[in-house]
């Protein structure tokens, strides 16, 4: 993402009851954007769309 190779990013999260995550954004440098384009949303997951923008 720091390279600046990205134009979209498609992200699928399930949420965990009981355990630990991990931060997907650690690191990342800060003048990256993300501006969401499509959201799929569904009981057990939800699948996310963004567009990767210079901020």
């Amino acid at each position: 993402m720091d390279a600046r190779l990205l134009d979209e990013l498609q992200t699928h999260l399930a949420p965990l009851i009981l355990g630990s995550g991990v931060r997907l954004f650690d690191g990342v440098s800060p003048g990256l954007g993300r501006e969401p384009t499509r959201v799929v949303d569904y009981p057990q997951v939800a699948h996310l769309t963004d567009r990767i923008t210079p901020s």
